[in-house]
């Protein structure tokens, strides 16, 4: 009935023969492909181009709150409809960031290709603040409280993912989290049962930690160097536009624009990592094995760990906050091959220039996890 209903729409408005060829091409490759929802979404792109048709409005990003068992009250951005045939992304945001990053430009475009997507905001942002006696004032949040967070939001948007299962994808330090998720029990669980089916790491800390970089940039150049360190201490990236532009966005992005973002910058530096804590806890401390791999991966001796195809490493040429070696280093962690982005900053999700190659990329890989077989909980 559906495909009746878009053939004689589109037979009003164009001539006979082209409206045969184009909608029987169109339905086989969807239908095979992208399935119902995508069929729509095909749909409303093509009535678009059709002069006189209604336009369509872009998915809306809406906001909603998770209540998790740790007591603190997480609002989320969603977009989308979970419960598909895609697994819907979870996507985690670095320091000074929140969920507000990803819906900005992301968000509505991989629903319209058929990608669900939640965006969460870690414990001490604007959107998941915490208690006034929290951590007895320190203004710092320890690996164990995101851990348990996560373990709670996840949980619930697997259930509500269904058998599609999740994407968990982290950005910058929000890579570093996720991560370290991948350690935790629950997060073993998940993939065992076939609800958390791929791991995406944008941008992220390696598994080395920042430290090498640091220690790299010190010589090769210092200045760069002092000016980023000074930019993250100091918060500065939240209040001066050219430092803002230096670490995390692209230099055609305009200043108005950088502007706005740093008012939301502003909202969600407060609290921030144990940076001693994570130092002492990094991945390639707790989780490697004598190969240099991710213990959490599959292999002879975790056989039900994530397989590392379905685990996507994606680095920024641009990138002065997570240099190319810094992307190979993660790359060697998971054992795969990294996606590098020409022409783009730290923040891809917000670069002016390569936001879609960068989302494009995310596309690809959901794909290849939708397409893989599903594994079966015992």
């Amino acid at each position: 009935t559906l495909t009746l209903t878009l053939t004689l729409t589109l037979t009003l408005t164009l001539t006979l023969t082209r409206t045969r060829t184009l909608t029987h091409t169109l339905t086989l490759t969807l239908t095979r492909t992208l399935g119902m929802r995508a069929l729509l979404a095909a749909a409303a792109a093509l009535l678009l181009r059709i002069p006189g048709a209604a336009p369509f409005a872009a998915p809306a990003v809406r906001t909603s709150t998770l209540s998790l068992g740790t007591g603190i009250d997480m609002e989320t951005l969603r977009c989308g409809d979970a419960g598909g045939a895609a697994p819907t992304a979870v996507l985690v945001h670095g320091s000074y960031h929140g969920a507000w990053c990803w819906g900005e430009k992301w968000m509505p475009y991989l629903a319209e290709r058929g990608v669900p997507s939640v965006a969460l905001n870690l414990r001490g942002t604007s959107g998941a603040p915490v208690p006034p006696d929290y951590n007895d004032g320190n203004k710092k949040v320890p690996l164990a409280d995101h851990m348990a967070d996560l373990t709670s939001a996840l949980g619930q948007l697997a259930d509500e993912a269904g058998d599609a299962g999740l994407l968990l994808v982290g950005h910058s330090f929000g890579g570093l989290i996720a991560m370290k998720f991948m350690e935790e029990a629950f997060g073993k669980a998940l993939v065992d049962q076939g609800r958390l089916r791929g791991l995406g790491l944008l941008a992220s800390v390696p598994a080395c930690g920042n430290g090498p970089q640091t220690k790299r940039m010190l010589f090769s150049t210092p200045i760069l160097a002092m000016k980023m360190t000074w930019g993250f201490v100091s918060k500065a990236i939240c209040r001066e536009v050219d430092l803002c532009r230096l670490c995390l966005m692209d230099a055609a992005m305009p200043d108005e624009e950088i502007e706005r973002y740093m008012e939301q910058l502003q909202k969600d530096c407060e609290y921030g990592l144990v940076i001693p804590e994570v130092n002492a806890n990094l991945p390639e401390k707790t989780a490697m094995d004598s190969s240099g791999r991710a213990t959490w991966l599959r292999s002879e001796e975790n056989p039900n760990g994530l397989d590392r195809e379905n685990v996507l490493v994606v680095g920024a040429a641009d990138d002065v906050l997570v240099d190319a070696t810094s992307v190979q280093n993660l790359a060697d962690f998971i054992g795969v091959e990294q996606v590098t982005l020409p022409a783009t900053a730290h923040d891809l999700m917000l670069d002016s220039r390569g936001w879609r190659s960068a989302a494009d990329a995310v596309l690809d890989w959901a794909s290849r996890v939708r397409d893989a077989a599903p594994r079966r909980a015992a």
